[in-house]
Parts: structure tokens; C-alpha cells; sequence
């Protein structure tokens, strides 16, 4: 299981971290992008062109979040 993917963009890294991921903490939580709150499971290519972190909380319990 990954808990951190780094993708090399033109403008800067986009970084997705997701450390308590694990074949059994398979669903999202909560999630952050740049250290914002993300209500959604969705961004767009201008989010991330210039570089940015998303981070996942993860849990073994289906969630919520993202279903929006």
C-alpha cells in the first residue's frame, strides 16, 4: 500500500499523502489540500499545475466524504 506519491510537474511537485493507509484503512476520512479542509473529491489540473500536497485521512470504515 502507498502512503505518499510524489509527481514531478513543470511547475512543482504534487505530493499525495495518505500515511495510515493500509489494506484494511482503505477509506477516506477526511481530507486537506495545501492544509485547507477538502470537501470534495475533486480538483482541477490549475490546482495542482504549480505544485500542491493533498492529504488523506484514512480509516477502515466507509465514510461520507466525498459523496457528494
Amino acid at each position: 500500500m502507498l502512503t505518499k506519491v510524489r509527481m514531478h510537474l513543470p511547475g512543482g511537485d504534487f505530493i499525495v499523502e495518505a500515511p495510515d493507509a493500509s489494506a484494511g484503512a482503505m477509506y477516506v476520512r477526511d481530507a486537506t489540500f495545501d492544509g485547507v479542509p477538502l470537501p470534495r473529491a475533486r480538483f482541477t489540473h490549475g490546482d495542482i499545475a504549480d505544485g500542491a500536497t493533498l492529504r488523506l485521512e484514512m480509516t477502515d470504515r466507509p465514510q461520507t466524504w466525498g459523496n457528494e
